[in-house]
C-alpha cells in the first residue's frame, strides 16, 4: 500500500548499473510511495562510500539534482546511498522540502528509544568507513554507541556494489545473512541499515537478530508523517515507527 501523503519522493541515484531488489529505494515498483530519480553523474560507490565524506564539488552535484526534482514535484529528497548522511546539513539547507539523505540520521532517535535495552546495531556496507565517520560523533550520557558490523569486502555483495559480478538473491541473502550473524553477537537492541542495497534482506536481517530492523523507507515514511522534528531525540515525542 502507497503512503497517501501528497507528492512524489525524490531519489538522488549514485552513478551505478548494479540491480536493485525489492524495497531497495532505486526499486520504484516495489515502494509504498512514488517516486522520481535522477542519476547525480560521476557519483561513483567509491567517491561516495568514504571515510572522509563527500567533496564540495560532489555536494553541489546533489545539491543541484535536489533542485531539479523539486522543480519537478518532489515533496521530500532522499538518496540512493547512506553515506550520504555527512551532507544532510548541507543538503537540508539548501533545499526547500525535507531531506532525509540517509537512514542514519535516525541513529540518534534509536539509541534513545532503545538506550534501556541496548545498543543499536547498524549493518553498513563498509564498517571502517562508516565507523571513521562517526568517531566525531557526540554521545548522549544516557546512549551508548552504536556497534557497527559491514559486508565482508570479499563477498558476492561487494562485488555486486562495485560492479564487478551480476547479481543473484541467493548469494546477495546469504552474504546479509552472514554479517548479520557477526552483529548478532553484539546483541543489539535494534538494526539500523545504513545501506540502501541491504533493505531487500531486512527480513533475514530481522530472523538472524531477532530485534526490529530499521531501513531508509521506514525513515522517510516517518519524516513524510511526522516531519523531521520527530527524528530528534530533544523534540520528537514518539518513538520511531516501523513498517512490515
Amino acid at each position: 500500500m502507497r503512503s497517501s501523503t501528497s507528492g512524489a519522493v525524490g531519489v538522488l541515484m549514485l552513478d551505478t548499473g548494479f540491480k536493485r531488489f525489492a524495497r531497495d529505494i532505486g526499486n520504484a515498483d516495489s515502494l509504498p510511495f512514488d517516486t522520481m530519480q535522477r542519476c547525480v553523474e560521476k557519483a561513483y560507490v567509491n567517491d561516495v562510500v568514504s571515510e572522509h565524506g563527500l567533496t564540495e564539488e560532489m555536494i553541489f552535484a546533489f545539491v543541484d539534482a535536489g533542485e531539479h526534482l523539486v522543480s519537478q514535484g518532489a515533496s521530500l529528497i532522499t538518496t540512493s546511498c547512506g553515506f550520504l548522511f555527512s551532507a544532510q546539513a548541507r543538503m537540508a539547507d539548501a533545499l526547500p522540502v525535507p531531506v532525509v539523505t540517509s537512514s542514519l540520521i535516525a541513529l540518534p532517535q534509536l539509541q534513545q528509544t532503545y538506550a534501556d535495552a541496548g545498543p543499536v546495531g547498524i549493518l553498513t556496507f563498509d564498517a571502517q568507513a562508516l565507523g571513521n565517520q562517526l568517531a566525531t560523533t557526540t554521545y548522549d550520557a544516557c546512549t551508548a554507541p552504536p556497534c557497527i558490523v559491514g559486508m565482508d569486502p570479499s563477498s558476492h555483495f561487494a562485488d555486486v556494489i562495485h560492479e564487478r559480478k551480476e547479481a543473484y538473491a541467493k548469494q546477495l541473502k546469504q552474504d546479509v545473512a552472514h554479517a548479520a550473524e557477526k552483529l548478532a553477537r553484539h546483541q543489539p537492541a535494534a538494526v539500523l541499515l545504513e545501506c540502501t542495497n541491504l533493505a531487500p534482506w531486512r527480513i533475514e536481517v530481522e530472523r538472524v537478530c531477532k530485534v526490529p530492523v530499521v531501513d531508509l523507507v521506514d525513515v522517510i515514511l516517518w519524516v513524510r508523517e511526522h516531519g523531521l522534528s520527530a527524528l530528534d531525540p530533544q523534540q520528537g515525542n514518539q518513538e520511531l515507527g516501523l513498517t512490515d
